[in-house]
């Protein structure tokens, strides 16, 4: 009840001053990429952690609080300390069993969960094959649950095509020669191994294959950080195979409209329901316990959204894993935490 009144106030402000409003669209950090505004050299600010997502495409974006964001709002202008910068330069050929989480993970192993604390996450894509922006939208997410203020992939033929695609501005800003970092980091993804984050939080990564004896109760697909279109194309091309396992539940939620629609298009919707799945409409869902899949007592849930906090996803006697669209459908489909490789052979 509380957050419908608070939806009803919004409404009627909105309404009061003619302003524009996505109402049911998807969750705002997908939207807001999505949306022409969101291009290389922006400055981009919300009153979400999360808004970090939009760094994906070259621009600075950071979530802040409710002062900050009143006062973006009313004068156009924020005062930020410049972070220092932590160089991440991915490097080696991406296996196709390997998506933007298992990168996040491989990082959050070696930086920890507050090696980044008021930092700038640069990440430099050297891979031979390159990251897809989806997974990229996904490494800028989590950045923030490294403790960064914001995690700007550079700008690249990429992104110049995701950009051009919604008929955004195309004006990269990219590190000159003589860029100083406070560390680099080079990951070679040509062997990593797809990974979980144990409960309750990132202290402990570890790869999916050493949790093969933990069963699952319920699999969630979606949230900002896990509910794009590779998302449930991954699922899809999973369970086009493997059925789920009986009693399994699995929830998968688009992160917004134009990627339910896309998946649609391309059955991967429809793929997905005739396994069993339930698939909802475009929002947060049991992320941070909202609806739609929040877990009770006992559950273990592995899930693609971001955090794992003890009580993220409902009660605080679940237990919720980290990991990949890959991974949390091959453990659908087996009822445990499994490698997909195990499916993808």
């Amino acid at each position: 009840m509380e957050r419908a009144n608070i939806q009803n106030r919004l409404l009627d402000f909105v309404r009061d001053q003619n302003l524009p409003l996505a109402l049911y669209q998807g969750i705002c950090h997908q939207l807001l990429a999505e949306h022409p505004r969101v291009a290389p050299g922006r400055v981009i600010v919300g009153a979400d952690s999360h808004t970090v997502t939009a760094g994906a495409l070259g621009c600075f974006a950071t979530g802040v609080g409710s002062s900050d964001f009143l006062t973006a709002l009313t004068t156009g202008r924020l005062w930020f300390r410049v972070p220092a910068t932590i160089a991440v330069r991915l490097r080696g050929r991406v296996p196709a069993y390997i998506q933007g989480k298992d990168v996040m993970l491989a990082l959050a192993r070696i930086l920890g969960d507050d090696g980044a604390v008021y930092r700038c996450l640069e990440f430099h894509d050297e891979t031979e094959n390159g990251l897809t922006m989806d997974s990229r939208l996904t490494i800028s997410n989590m950045s923030v649950e490294l403790g960064a203020k914001a995690g700007i992939f550079v700008p690249d033929q990429i992104t110049e095509a995701y950009v051009r695609a919604k008929h955004a501005e195309w004006n990269p800003i990219v590190p000159d020669g003589g860029a100083v970092y406070e560390r680099t980091v080079t990951l070679d993804l040509t062997d990593l191994e797809p990974l979980v984050a144990l409960p309750h939080g990132f202290e402990c990564i570890v790869p999916a294959r050493q949790l093969a004896d933990v069963p699952v109760t319920q699999v969630f697909i979606g949230s900002c950080t896990g509910g794009r279109l590779e998302d449930i194309a991954s699922a899809a091309v999973v369970l086009k195979r493997h059925p789920i396992k009986p009693y399994m539940k699995m929830i998968v939620i688009p992160a917004s409209n134009s990627v339910a629609q896309a998946a649609m298009a391309e059955g991967y919707i429809q793929a997905c329901m005739a396994s069993g799945a339930v698939v909802a409409n475009s929002s947060c869902g049991p992320c941070a316990a909202i609806d739609k899949g929040i877990v009770g007592d006992g559950e273990v849930c592995l899930s693609t959204a971001s955090r794992n906090f003890q009580g993220r996803m409902g009660a605080l006697g679940s237990d919720v894993y980290v990991c990949s669209s890959l991974t949390a459908t091959a453990s659908a489909v087996h009822g445990r935490i499994t490698d997909p490789r195990e499916v993808l052979s």
